[in-house]
């Protein structure tokens, strides 16, 4: 098995930008573009092979920064995987980084359904606590449930609900 790489390998082989997120060799390897290092699996996320190694991209960047491995996960905060700036990185839990995430709904909101009833009030909102489903009520329109589901969200999850 082979071993891990150490922050000193990392700061000799590897260049960072933190203005632009940029992780780019320094050192010239057989078949490999010096002007990016690394590349991108299927969700977006970046990857690096470094001694026989898959690293992610986020976890190498924050050990050339900071010297020392994070012990947690690295969520993007405006939540483009691409932009790898070091203002745009924070250590989170798992359960922060699924907060963290866009809207998958027709609706265009997280935590905000519309029901299938014809209703003077046919919005509802929702808050995921522990894994459920806490409902927030119903509403007349889609800004009123957003609302509420985002002042819930961030009650609970605070800047990682944003």
């Amino acid at each position: 098995m082979s071993e891990h790489i150490t922050i000193d390998e990392v700061r000799e082989w590897l260049d960072y930008d933190p203005a632009t997120g940029a992780l780019t060799w320094k050192k010239l390897r057989s078949g490999i573009n010096r002007n990016h290092a690394g590349g991108y699996d299927g969700r977006g996320y970046g990857r690096i092979m470094f001694k026989r190694r898959r690293y992610m991209v986020t976890h190498v960047i924050w050990a050339w920064v900071y010297g020392v491995w994070p012990d947690q996960l690295i969520d993007h905060v405006n939540r483009d995987p691409h932009d790898n700036r070091i203002m745009n990185l924070r250590k989170a839990t798992h359960q922060q980084n699924q907060i963290n995430k866009n809207a998958f709904n027709r609706t265009g909101f997280k935590g905000v359904y519309k029901m299938n009833r014809n209703l003077a009030k046919p919005f509802y909102a929702i808050a995921r606590v522990n894994g459920r489903n806490m409902n927030l009520g119903c509403f007349a329109t889609v800004e009123e449930a957003a609302v509420v589901a985002q002042a819930k969200r961030y009650e609970l999850y605070g800047e990682f609900a944003l």
